[in-house]
């Protein structure tokens, strides 16, 4: 697709990104999954091996883990503060 080899994607991302393929993708499905509940509170419903699904992960533990090392919280803890502010934000 990018019509390029692994060895190249590789050098890109360690020189512009300062990571690695497998870090990055991590970086950017955690990204990707605390945006879509920042901006659908709809989500914040779901299960937690559901929001592993919809960002990429097969395994809810290792979503679990991988969020954790990335954002120093876990997605439940995380689920828990954005439900809290939303309810601040409806009472004002």
């Amino acid at each position: 697709m990018l019509k390029t080899n692994s060895k190249y994607l590789t050098y890109i991302l360690k020189k512009y990104r300062n990571s690695d393929f497998s870090n990055y993708i991590n970086d950017c499905r955690i990204d990707y999954i605390i945006n879509e509940m920042n901006s659908n509170p709809q989500l914040l419903q779901y299960k937690i091996a559901a929001l592993a699904e919809k960002c990429g992960y097969t395994s809810h533990s290792q979503f679990t883990s991988i969020f954790k090392s990335k954002k120093g919280i876990s997605p439940s803890e995380l689920i828990y503060f954005l439900k809290k502010k939303k309810e601040k934000t409806n009472l004002t």
